[in-house]
């Protein structure tokens, strides 16, 4: 039998974590912003198809040997870090790639 415990904020009971599903999108909504307000709106997705084409659909390797299909853009210097949207500070990457360094310090 699995522990549960309520959610943070609206008390429904969960298996794990401090928040329900619905809350948990909520609050990453009000405290992240969504994605227009952090700068992946129109333009980034237009952006992203662009860098995708120039580096012609291959992962760029983020990982010690990767041969994943390229479906993100991601910045070599992290936004967060000072990094800007400059074609020079982006490469394509696969998912599994641009995940694995989601923004560390």
């Amino acid at each position: 039998m699995t522990l549960k415990r309520p959610c943070l904020d609206c008390g429904v009971l969960i298996p794990s974590g401090s928040r329900c599903t619905r809350c948990r999108s909520r609050w990453e909504t009000d405290h992240r912003g969504t994605t227009s307000q952090r700068g992946y709106g129109s333009t980034w997705q237009k952006t992203s198809k662009r860098i995708i084409a120039r580096d012609k659909g291959e992962c760029q390797p983020r990982l010690p040997v990767c041969t994943g299909t390229a479906t993100t853009a991601d910045h070599v210097v992290a936004k967060a870090n000072g990094g800007t949207d400059d074609d020079e500070n982006l490469v394509a990457a696969c998912l599994r790639c641009n995940s694995s360094k989601r923004d560390r310090a």
